[in-house]
């Protein structure tokens, strides 16, 4: 404001100026030492503020958002003179969401690392490991650089044993700052690195554990991380389409690589990557779980791996193989439309309907093969190849409406957990119910799952934490109503799994009668504070019944039973207590074989029953740490199935 002013510019163009970018500048650079950013920070929060200024008032015209793109020029000028601000490319086209490609081709990857093993005369052994595990995280992870090198040993997570097990959690310290509290993340490093980038990284590991250092990456006798111009020397000896590789380019790789890896088939992706065909798919399953082809998680799952605060970033920015996922979708779409609506549509008789397309028409099943009269209509040339997909008996893809997910005679009919969600979370940011449901919902359906949701949070006018704990803070006066959504991926890729055991469950008459006494029994015993349900001793049958019902939805290994009993509560003797325990283990063990039954000493006189965290490999780990899947499935449970005489099909 200052050099504006001393330009002899108008007390007015000072304010027009800082109306337009002023709030938005400090909003970008809040909580953060800007004067030490790269440039790579600036064109990003720069690209954000043009970004959400076309969004909130999309009909002000690009030549406004060009004034916008302009008057943030001016800043970075004032920035670099008094600041030391580096240069930086801001897109010049006038749409600022169009973005720059910058993917990086495997065989430029291998030879940054060839380069680096080159370097003999200028880098020693341990310096050459430190930059092949910084390059490795960089174009693996899609880490920010600064996240990158302000890792600390204590940000690992792993196996003590083997070390195969390695995952770390991307957070703020005082090295490196997150640039939003969305930007934790856990990245599961076991499925992202191959095995030969897997071993750099454990012994880059042992050795600054062996050394009791803090941070992972340090030069030899020092106690701080390398800072990026280090890293930078090396990137530079690489051009890639004329430009030389930054380390933010990695960043923009690893995203488009992974929006490939989760909507396209691992043998397209492989045309594109060096993983193999079994990675490709393993890192799918630990994203989205095991048990669909069809997902609604996808673009939250990379919105998560991205570490951004919303889609639209991930979307605007960083996706630069977008036109690649849409070209395979669409050269295995199999789209069928109704006669009817095909008829109205295009004018067509319906004796018309396989003229030059043979068999298009299916008067049986009353359907139009859109791709079969869409080929003929562009003189399309058919090729065979062989689909990836399985034929529709065995792999039946489900029905969608507007988005939404649609099952026959299902639990979770009509509208999908994520619409409902979605409703929910509207509401609880104190929208009106007219607001919230939109077109997506029958008005009336729409107040039945508000009252559904409403009657478990809420006793007599007061918030419940029986189910959503109170460490959630509501973003309105509304009250929290909506089932608090899972933390780890690995939670949120098993309960796909268990949400399609309890439909089976449901469609059934015995099974549904099973599923309605396990949710009435896990709300009477589920507690707001623990993600475990404890029993007494004199329930043992009710334990037993509960079990039996409850490894239908989630399966027995990942199930954990604790016996405990304390001899100052029950008023017996040591040897007592053993003979009791060692008689209720082996009933357990023999009834429930593959499910961990434990003896540990608590508080509590009873059976307590937990679900272990699973692993990305699917392996179950006795020392994990509970898992919150019970209380979210039992509190979806609840709500869905006190709406299944309410909402017609």
């Amino acid at each position: 404001m200052l050099q504006l002013l001393g330009e002899n510019n108008t007390v007015s163009t000072l304010k027009r100026y800082l109306s337009e970018i002023g709030n938005d500048f400090m909003w970008a650079t809040r909580d953060a030492e800007f004067d030490i950013w790269q440039a790579q920070d600036y064109e990003y929060a720069y690209q954000l503020i043009l970004t959400q200024k076309f969004e909130s008032k999309p009909k002000i015209g690009v030549s406004k958002v060009g004034y916008t793109q302009q008057v943030l020029l001016s800043l970075h000028a004032t920035l670099k003179k008094y600041f030391n601000a580096p240069n930086i490319h801001l897109l010049k086209q006038n749409d600022p969401m169009i973005v720059r490609s910058r993917m990086i081709a495997p065989e430029v990857y291998h030879r940054l690392l060839a380069i680096i093993d080159e370097q003999k005369d200028i880098l020693n052994d341990h310096n050459k490991l430190l930059l092949k595990v910084i390059i490795s995280l960089l174009y693996r992870t899609g880490m920010r650089i600064n996240e990158v090198l302000g890792l600390k040993l204590s940000d690992f997570e792993y196996d003590s044993l083997s070390l195969n097990d390695f995952s770390v959690i991307v957070r703020s310290n005082e090295h490196r700052q997150i640039k939003s509290d969305d930007g934790t993340r856990r990245l599961s490093l076991s499925i992202l690195l191959t095995e030969k980038e897997k071993a750099w990284l454990r012994k880059l590991f042992l050795m600054k554990y062996s050394q009791r250092s803090r941070y992972l990456f340090t030069l030899a006798n020092h106690s701080l991380p390398i800072d990026y111009h280090g890293v930078e020397q090396v990137l530079r000896q690489v051009k890639y389409g004329g430009e030389a590789i930054t380390a933010h380019s990695f960043r923009h790789h690893s995203i488009s690589m992974m929006a490939m890896i989760l909507r396209c088939d691992a043998s397209f992706v492989g045309m594109f990557s060096d993983y193999s065909a079994d990675q490709i798919k393993l890192i799918k399953t630990h994203f989205l779980g095991p048990a669909r082809n069809i997902s609604p998680n996808y673009w939250h799952a990379l919105m998560s791996f991205a570490g951004h605060a919303d889609l639209n970033t991930t979307f605007n920015s960083y996706i630069h193989t977008a036109d690649l996922i849409a070209s395979h979708q669409l050269s295995s779409a199999d789209i069928n439309m109704p006669i009817g609506l095909v008829m109205k549509l295009t004018g067509l008789r319906r004796e018309n309907l396989n003229r030059g397309s043979p068999n298009a028409a299916n008067f049986k099943d009353n359907t139009v093969n859109l791709r079969r009269k869409l080929s003929n209509k562009l003189n399309a040339i058919p090729i065979t190849k062989k689909t990836h997909r399985q034929k529709q008996d065995d792999n039946p893809v489900p029905n969608t409406i507007d988005g939404q997910l649609v099952k026959n005679k299902g639990l979770f009919t009509k509208y999908s957990r994520e619409a409902i969600y979605d409703l929910l979370a509207q509401l609880e940011e104190g929208k009106s119910l007219v607001e919230s449901c939109g077109s997506s919902f029958d008005y009336d359906d729409a107040c039945a799952i508000y009252t559904s949701a409403l009657t478990l949070a809420i006793d007599e006018g007061k918030p419940h934490h029986k189910l959503i704990g109170k460490d959630r803070i509501s973003k309105s006066d509304h009250p929290l109503i909506a089932p608090t959504p899972l933390h780890f991926q690995s939670d949120i890729a098993l309960s796909h799994l268990c949400f399609e055991n309890m439909d089976k469950l449901w469609q059934d008459k015995g099974g549904r009668k099973e599923l309605l006494w396990f949710l009435e029994t896990f709300y009477n015993k589920v507690s707001g504070s623990k993600s475990a349900i404890r029993f007494p001793f004199k329930d043992r049958k009710t334990v037993y019944r509960y079990l039996d019902i409850a490894q239908k939805i989630i399966p027995e290994k990942y199930w954990r039973i604790n016996i405990n009993l304390n001899s100052v509560a029950e008023g017996v003797n040591a040897k007592e207590i053993e003979q009791f325990i060692a008689k209720e283990t082996e009933g357990f063990r023999t009834r429930f074989p593959n499910t961990l039954v434990l003896n540990k000493h608590t508080d509590y006189s009873g059976y307590t029953l937990s679900i272990i965290r699973p692993t990305h490999k699917d392996k179950v780990n006795p020392q994990q740490k509970s898992s919150a899947l019970m209380k979210f499935l039992g509190h979806w449970g609840l709500i869905l199935t006190s709406l299944a005489d309410k909402i017609t099909q």
